[in-house]
């Protein structure tokens, strides 16, 4: 016994991660605390992409001149890309935000792709929290 461990018994403290996993490993099933937190972390992500959806689709129509149809379209391909490319590495996911940020500098829409790689951005880290969670 390490001399933390001794320490931790002298003041009386108790793991209450490892009575859970104790439940776990009887039960078989997860404690509903640890369910309740993941099912807050889905929601909240859910959430989160979605205001960011229709935050792009305001700001691209209303600030940047692109219409609607296009914007929405830049929104589902940004959710394919980043869908299809989760399990990349990192350098990819940099390369294509910044492929996007060099198109809409060549396309005279620069503000608005930025906007589209930063939405990206948002749908990875949404994607990743789903791995973390599922």
């Amino acid at each position: 016994m390490s001399g933390l461990e001794r320490k931790e018994k002298e003041i009386g403290l108790v793991d209450l991660n490892k009575q859970e996993t104790d439940k776990e490993k009887k039960t078989g099933e997860m404690p509903k605390r640890t369910v309740e937190r993941q099912k807050n972390t889905i929601r909240t992500t859910v959430a989160a992409v979605a205001v960011c959806s229709l935050l792009l689709v305001w700001l691209g129509t209303k600030f940047c001149g692109v219409s609607l149809p296009l914007v929405c379209a830049v929104v589902v391909i940004e959710i394919v890309l980043a869908v299809a490319l989760n399990d990349s590495k990192l350098w990819l996911h940099i390369g294509v935000m910044a492929a996007e940020v060099v198109m809409g500098i060549v396309f005279k829409h620069a503000l608005f792709l930025a906007l589209a790689a930063a939405y990206y951005f948002v749908v990875l880290v949404a994607l990743k929290l789903f791995g973390l969670e599922g």
